[in-house]
């Protein structure tokens, strides 16, 4: 048989698997058969070349052309990689307000402040918050401001209502039921009071139980008893003076009935004991 190439070859119309070819080992020709030669070739697994499974030619076919590898689990899960954005409506379990952005579509909404809770300022303590000055501090407790020995300064009397006369005059004229007993006995006389004016009006009041007369004269003859004492007061007095006396009843009152306001004329030298026999009237009797 003559020698020809492989190219002047005639091809086989089949292969079973049965036909051989001849190999050289060390030095020496050998022949195997199609089916050896495939034997020696597994399929290929990541490391090693081989045969296309037909597992792996589905998984092939089912790949895009062109298709490129995607990024790494974590790299996908990392939402600093995610693109482009997403509708709303592709969302569930959202609540109204998430859409709506309206206040009244809030469950649970705040309320006014108490004094006990937080919350919201109402309209009223805004306006009593602007109406404290800035930096004003709490004024001491009740207790404490109304104990009259945390107060400081002094109080003048003219803005006190409902004293008596006496409490800015320090008068004993100005007294009502003044310390006069019913026995007059302690209380000392008046040695030489004078007598002043011509009226009841200017008339030298009688501030004691025993009251003498010691000066006088035709200008000033008047002495006028008080008012407001107790029944059964008695006054005994005496015009120590050359001159006559007018000794005046409290005014509204009467000397031995004898007039409203009317005086009774005492002589010179002479002494008049007198007893108040009714309060309401201002009235005394000479005894």
């Amino acid at each position: 048989m003559a020698t020809k190439k492989i190219s002047e070859l005639s091809s086989a119309p089949s292969v079973d698997g049965t036909e051989t070819f001849p190999i050289l080992k060390s030095g020496f020709n050998y022949k195997m058969t199609v089916a050896q030669v495939l034997a020696l070739i597994s399929n290929a697994t990541t490391t090693v070349a081989g045969f296309l499974s037909a597992s792996d030619k589905s998984k092939l076919d089912a790949i895009e052309a062109g298709a490129t590898a995607n990024a790494s689990n974590a790299a996908l899960r990392d939402r600093s990689t995610h693109t482009g954005t997403q509708n709303v409506s592709t969302i569930t379990g959202l609540s109204d307000v998430a859409t709506s952005g309206d206040y009244a579509d809030l469950t649970g909404q705040p309320t006014a402040a108490t004094t006990s809770a937080d919350g919201l300022m109402s309209a009223s303590d805004k306006t009593k918050l602007n109406g404290i000055a800035t930096g004003a501090t709490a004024n001491a407790t009740n207790a404490d401001l109304r104990d009259r020995t945390t107060h400081t300064g002094t109080q003048a009397a003219s803005t006190i209502t409902g004293l008596a006369t006496v409490a800015t005059s320090g008068s004993y004229n100005d007294l009502s039921n003044r310390p006069i007993d019913a026995n007059y006995s302690r209380l000392p006389t008046v040695a030489f009071q004078a007598a002043t004016g011509t009226t009841a009006g200017t008339a030298a009041l009688v501030t004691k139980a025993v009251f003498h007369v010691g000066s006088s004269d035709a200008s000033n003859t008047g002495i006028i008893l008080p008012g407001s004492m107790t029944l059964g007061t008695e006054f005994i007095i005496f015009n120590g003076t050359g001159t006559g006396l007018n000794v005046y009843p409290p005014t509204g009152g009467q000397i031995n009935y004898a007039g409203v306001n009317t005086p009774y004329a005492l002589g010179a030298y002479t002494p008049l004991r007198l007893v108040l026999i009714d309060v309401s009237g201002g009235v005394y009797q000479q005894i």
